[in-house]
């Protein structure tokens, strides 16, 4: 379960924003964005890793 707040800056943030508006339908993140399926998914990964990253270890703390 998550607990807390993480944090996403710049194209990271502006992706999450656009994704969640558009309800998640990536061919149409695509559109509003004007980039391929696989740039979409890549950055989505990009994401996902960095919530992953801070979920590990809060700010203030460093990964071992």
């Amino acid at each position: 379960m998550f607990r807390g707040q993480v944090e996403l800056v710049g194209g990271k943030l502006a992706l999450v924003e656009v994704f969640v508006r558009i309800r998640g339908v990536i061919r149409h993140v695509e559109a509003e964005l004007g980039v391929s399926y696989l740039t979409v998914r890549g950055r989505l990964e990009g994401v996902t890793e960095a919530l992953a990253r801070q979920l590990v270890s809060p700010p203030g703390r460093r990964l071992a």
